[in-house]
């Protein structure tokens, strides 16, 4: 696999990693408080971080966010869009 393989996947495993970061804070802050000060932000923060790493864990099983190009690298984005890093 080469070194274009590697950069590609690392960039989808993280914007994954971020996406999913930010909808589990959005889900604790949602359901924990009603007001900004009844929010445990400490607490929301290791829950949305634990989310991210198993995020970018389960990075390591697939990736649906990219496809395989007949050299065997990595592209990001949708195959029918020629937009395609």
């Amino acid at each position: 696999m080469s070194k274009k393989y590697w950069i590609n996947w690392a960039k989808a495993a993280g914007i994954r990693a971020v996406k999913t970061f930010a909808e589990a804070m959005l889900g604790f802050v949602g359901v924990s408080g009603v007001a900004m000060g009844a929010i445990d932000w400490g607490m929301a923060t290791s829950v949305a971080t634990a989310a991210m790493i198993a995020s970018f864990l389960m990075s390591v099983v697939g990736l649906p966010e990219v496809s395989v190009e007949e050299d065997g690298d990595l592209a990001i984005g949708d195959p029918e869009d020629d937009t395609i890093e």
